[in-house]
């Protein structure tokens, strides 16, 4: 096989046109380049083959319309892709040279250099024919697996940059995303612009396609800058890389004035991106070396997108024959790490907001999103609310205000956090949760579970007051002031919703049923007991066997007119205290029967008796002194 490179050949007869002796593969613009419009003529001969039968010709790739003479015979036209013309036995010389010329149109477009990718090492190749072909259809099969893998790769990356820019539509305030999205889509148009991909299929347009290559060019520099500098610092580039992107928009603008093939504007257009490929790296390097996490990513794909650019620039002979060009190799570990760092900085965002959502569950509880059917606390607005029955827990410490001003604010702040410590967890682990901190009190709410709400309301107070027993007999040795509780439930129902004005909301309830359990916490002090719960509250227990209760009044709330049941829950009570409450309970029946029925002289001698047996019993302590304050001066009724 022979490649042609001989001396230029004389002019085919029959042709007007000049002759531009130039030996190939020698680069066009070794004579000048033409410009458009204008017909090249490339010439040379060689010697003639030993064999005369069977002998071709093969065309690499090139950039224009051909015209294939042979000792002055037109064998044929070419334009695009590789092809192999035969030689017929007419044209071959009896003794002599071989002259081989070549018309070049270029009506089509700029001049550019005849070649590339053209098969044995130039434009022509003479040789055995059949050879010839089982090359030039390797050759076409792997140029075409080439540029498939080129445009798979444009593909995916102009994906990429559609991902990018729904997440920036849908969150105009992270500008990274968009610059991020832009830089991807700019890299999939330069990598499918380039020549190398389109003359695989036989077609390229060289001007359009010199154009778009320039522009997207161009959009790299540009995105790359604004993208490094808005994902490093949050904000818009310095002047220093704002100047890098002025020299490549100015670059692009002078090469569609004088010409995107022009010589010098091609070195200048290399050197601007060189120059960003450094000052991106250098400016990423700085930023990794500061600490920030997702530089140290970027850091690695820089760094081999900046030195394929600049292999690009003079590549050496080993890079010929990789299956990539390096600039299209390296701006993939560019964007690729470019992803991986916005995946990492959206792995610890979104850890970031899913600490920010518990942080808020611990302002305002989740049961009142899950009431409220809302998702997320940002679903909710004012005016959101549901009625329901539910159980409502007051929970208060006795004697408090003497307590704070014994203590001081530092130590009362102290204590109170001691006791809300107590009470919150055995509240929760009963299914309800606080709806509010209201000073040294608590309200409870625990909503409708299978018919369980009242139940959960006095297990919670019955477990709250064994743990501040248990609470005070651990400290009763190191100074820490003991904790006394009164605790009211109430069910019935209520609003649930949220309240405020557009700049600040609260989740809160309303209802008479709250302002009840409310004043039934109030009476705890009245009778000094622990818990009580209404009326309602214990027809609402689906198990109210399960605790062990008594009846102590029959009040009329503040606000009501009908009358409302007290009932003491005994369990949490210390053992020894239960047995003597339990031995009372009979006298103690007949003490209220007889308070209910208005008979005050009745019921003082079994409130005695009561005392006699139980002299902690603070409900007949208070119910006595109240028949001793009637007989002295008569009376109606008590409210609450």
């Amino acid at each position: 096989m022979l490649v042609v490179d001989g001396p230029a050949a004389e002019v085919p007869p029959g042709e007007a046109e000049p002759w531009r002796p130039i030996a190939l593969p020698q680069p066009l613009d070794a004579a000048g380049p033409p410009g458009p419009g204008e017909q090249v003529w490339y010439a040379t001969s060689v010697p003639a083959p030993e064999r005369r039968r069977g002998q071709a010709i093969a065309l690499g790739h090139a950039l224009g319309a051909l015209e294939l003479y042979v000792q002055g015979h037109r064998l044929g036209a070419h334009a695009g892709g590789p092809a192999v013309y035969p030689l017929p036995d007419a044209v071959m010389p009896a003794d002599g040279p071989l002259s081989i010329a070549l018309r070049v149109d270029r009506s089509e477009g700029p001049p550019a250099a005849l070649g590339g990718g053209a098969v044995v090492g130039g434009p022509l190749a003479l040789g055995d024919a059949a050879e010839l072909r089982a090359e030039v259809a390797a050759t076409v099969q792997a140029e075409r697996r080439t540029a498939e893998r080129s445009l798979w790769l444009a593909a995916f990356l102009m994906m990429v940059a559609l991902l990018q820019l729904h997440l920036f539509s849908r969150r105009p305030a992270l500008r990274s995303y968009l610059w991020y999205g832009l830089l991807c889509a700019s890299v999939s148009v330069f990598i499918g612009c380039q020549a190398e991909v389109w003359l695989a299929f036989g077609s390229y347009r060289l001007d359009l396609a010199t154009i778009a290559r320039r522009v997207s060019a161009t959009l790299v520099i540009v995105s790359a800058v604004e993208f490094t500098s808005h994902f490093l610092h949050d904000r818009p580039p310095s002047r220093a890389l704002r100047a890098v992107s002025v020299a490549a928009v100015g670059t692009l603008c002078l090469a569609l004035v004088l010409g995107v093939e022009q010589v010098a504007v091609t070195a200048l257009a290399d050197a601007v991106s060189a120059v960003t490929a450094v000052v991106l790296s250098v400016a990423i390097a700085r930023a990794a070396l500061q600490g920030h996490r997702p530089a140290r990513i970027i850091a690695a794909g820089a760094a081999l997108f900046a030195a394929t650019t600049l292999l690009s620039l003079r590549p050496p002979p080993w890079v010929r024959d990789l299956p990539l060009s390096p600039v299209t190799l390296g701006f993939p570990a560019l964007v690729l790490s470019m992803s991986l760092a916005l995946s990492d900085r959206f792995t610890r965002a979104l850890a970031e907001l899913r600490a920010t959502h518990h942080a808020t569950r611990r302002f305002v509880p989740y049961e009142f999103l899950e009431l409220l059917e809302r998702d997320t606390i940002v679903d909710i607005h004012r005016g959101d609310h549901v009625t329901m029955d539910m159980t409502v827990l007051f929970s208060d410490v006795r004697a408090f205000t003497s307590l704070a001003e014994r203590l001081g604010p530092e130590r009362s702040f102290g204590f109170i956090n001691d006791y809300l410590g107590v009470m919150a967890p055995e509240i929760k682990r009963h299914h309800g949760f606080i709806d509010k901190y209201i000073g040294d009190a608590i309200m409870a709410l625990f909503p409708p579970r299978g018919g369980q709400s009242a139940d959960d309301a006095v297990r919670a107070a019955v477990a709250s007051v064994e743990a501040i027993a248990a609470h005070n007999a651990a400290h009763r040795d190191d100074g820490t002031e003991p904790i006394a509780v009164g605790v009211g439930i109430h069910t019935g129902p209520l609003v649930l919703g949220t309240v405020g004005d557009t700049d600040r909301l609260s989740c809160t309830v309303l209802g008479d049923s709250v302002n009840l359990a409310a004043r039934v916490e109030a009476l705890t002090r009245r009778y000094g007991v622990s818990i009580l719960i209404t009326g309602t509250a214990r027809q609402s227990l689906a198990t109210p066997d399960a605790f062990r209760m008594r009846r102590i009044d029959r009040v009329v709330a503040r606000g009501k007119s009908e009358p409302v049941e007290l009932w003491e829950v005994m369990d949490g009570m210390p053992e020894a205290a239960l047995a003597r409450r339990l031995a009372s309970a009979d006298p103690f029946e007949r003490a209220l029967l007889a308070l209910l029925d208005d008979d005050h002289a009745a019921a003082a001698p079994h409130l005695h008796a009561v005392l006699e047996a139980d002299p902690d019993d603070g409900v007949a302590r208070w119910h006595l002194e109240a028949c001793a304050a009637i007989a002295e001066s008569p009376r109606g009724g008590h409210a609450a």
